[in-house]
């Protein structure tokens, strides 16, 4: 199932996975984005900051935990092409060091199937 045109944004893959998750039947009431990116003026940042924003947090997370994993986090990446930074490869150690399931996905479509893949785990139980 083709969710985005080939020369897609980020926002636009973000859209076409949101849009699934909404339909999800399990994953629908466990997930969250994060919206870390993005322009913001300075004032804003700052404020931001302050109420504990940090750099690098992975754009989706699924407080859903399917053993051995205590839940999922995403990365969603426009294609390829796009990099993790510093703080999201932080990020990334971290959050698999402490047993979650983490994933950079390139476009929705992969997203989709790390998390059917993820969701799968639960069946093997």
């Amino acid at each position: 199932m083709k969710l985005c045109r080939r020369n897609t944004t980020e926002e636009l893959e973000h859209l076409a996975l949101t849009k699934w998750l909404d339909l999800h039947p399990i994953l629908k009431d466990f997930y969250w984005h994060t919206p870390n990116g993005g322009k913001r003026n300075l004032l804003e940042a700052k404020k931001l900051k302050r109420m504990g924003t940090k750099p690098g947090i992975p754009d989706f997370t699924f407080a859903y935990p399917i053993y051995p994993y205590h839940g999922a986090y995403i990365e969603l990446k426009r294609d390829e092409s796009s990099k993790l930074s510093l703080h999201q490869r932080e990020w990334m150690i971290r959050l698999l060091d402490k047993g979650y399931y983490f994933k950079v996905c390139y476009g929705a479509e992969h997203a989709i199937e790390c998390i059917n893949e993820y969701l799968a785990l639960e069946k093997r139980e």
